[in-house]
């Protein structure tokens, strides 16, 4: 079944899109959106992880048991501090690796 649905363009040049168009696309708040050029058609439609690779990568990566991505970025940045702390006195920095032997 065909709709028509309008929206007005604004002096930018941006439209707001209507409310039934974002629930049929399952449009986000920040999400993409991407407009296919085909002769005289304009197709309107949600850019999906499987149009971009590297985005469908994202959040793949399985965190430690019972930790959440707030604290292992805690954790990450707790080692940066200290590598910077280590740097500031003069100490030489040789690993920060748990498990990795020392090379000197």
């Amino acid at each position: 079944m065909t709709r028509i649905v309008r929206s007005t363009l604004g002096s930018k040049g941006q439209i707001t899109v209507p409310k039934v168009v974002r629930e049929r696309l399952r449009a986000v708040q920040g999400g993409q959106l991407e407009f296919v050029l085909d002769d005289d058609t304009v197709t309107l439609r949600a850019v999906t992880l499987a149009d971009d690779p590297l985005q469908a990568w994202f959040g793949v990566a399985p965190l430690p048991e019972d930790q959440t991505v707030n604290t292992w970025i805690r954790e990450m940045r707790d080692q940066e501090d200290e590598a910077a702390r280590l740097a500031q006195s003069g100490q030489r920095i040789i690993s920060l690796r748990p498990g990795e032997p020392i090379k000197l």
